[in-house]
């Protein structure tokens, strides 16, 4: 099991305690932080290599027909530099890695699609890893550990939403108004709920967020098949996300201590939450009442 982070910055790049960086592609990723030109992945590379490090890249974004030669003469120039592994969610990408025979450098991240034991057996039938939901339950996470080759985001606000369409622009437009949605960290509340939720639009679509942290910790002492475990830092400050590394590279190196180490983590920030961990699904038949 190996750590993973997202990279906030060119900065700082030492304090990045985790055996991974993952950057996210300027272009044709759809993270909602940090994100990447062409020459900084480079600079970034150089970097993980020097350092014995993985290093990752997230090209996450749902493709145009008419994008595709762009998209596939992109990719080319990342694969003269012998990147480890590409993070995407649209089966273009698949489809160009099946006609270069490299799937293995791919990690296939179904974003707000709840994945399953036959999902990532089916990925792991062209030698690839495939990210676990968050939204599973701890005994689903179990079983789809098992088929091998996967990888899940442990900490982070989890993304629950994402669409092309620009809503918070549209909502402008019908207001008749320009209120400065766009490229900003807003809350949404919803009437029926007590909880809000962070909604982010960028030129890639509109995004909403848990309204609580992610946190899967004490229980990765029972899913050390996983191959990575992800760190996601959207919305997080820096210092933050570095005192968080070093919570979850202690556990790596003693899982002995996952309850002295979890309340650690509680104190860099209290909104931390199992989410579905320990709560009945409702998304498969035996969950239904």
């Amino acid at each position: 099991m190996k750590l993973l982070v997202d990279l906030k910055g060119l900065d700082n790049l030492e304090k990045y305690n985790a055996h991974g960086l993952i950057a996210a592609s300027l272009e044709y990723s759809t993270h909602n932080d940090k994100s990447f030109t062409l020459d900084e992945i480079k600079t970034l590379n150089k970097f993980a290599k020097a350092n014995n490090k993985i290093f990752i890249v997230n090209i996450d974004r749902i493709i145009e027909e008419e994008e595709l030669e762009a998209v596939y003469n992109y990719i080319d120039k990342l694969l003269e530099l012998e990147i480890d592994y590409f993070i995407y969610s649209d089966f273009a990408i698949l489809s160009y890695f099946l006609k270069k025979k490299l799937t293995k450098k791919l990690i296939y991240d179904p974003k707000t699609m709840i994945t399953n034991y036959y999902e990532a057996d089916f990925h792991n039938s062209y030698n690839s890893l495939v990210a676990i939901n968050n939204e599973l339950t701890l005994s689903e996470i179990k079983e789809v550990v098992k088929a091998k080759n996967t990888m899940m985001e442990v900490y982070g606000f989890h993304q629950m939403f994402y669409s092309r369409r620009a809503l918070l622009s549209n909502y402008e437009k019908f207001r008749g108004e320009e209120l400065g949605l766009t490229d900003k960290k807003l809350i949404i509340e919803e009437e029926k709920r007590d909880h809000s939720y962070p909604i982010y639009e960028s030129k890639h679509g509109t995004f909403i967020y848990t309204s609580y942290i992610y946190c899967l910790f004490k229980e990765l002492s029972e899913l050390k098949d996983l191959v990575f475990i992800r760190v996601n830092p959207t919305f997080l400050k820096e210092e933050k996300v570095f005192q968080v590394l070093d919570i979850y590279s202690e556990l790596l190196e003693d899982f002995s201590k996952a309850e002295e180490l979890y309340e650690k983590l509680k104190l860099v920030d209290s909104r931390i939450d199992s989410g579905f961990l320990y709560k009945k699904s409702v998304l498969l038949k035996e969950g239904v009442k």
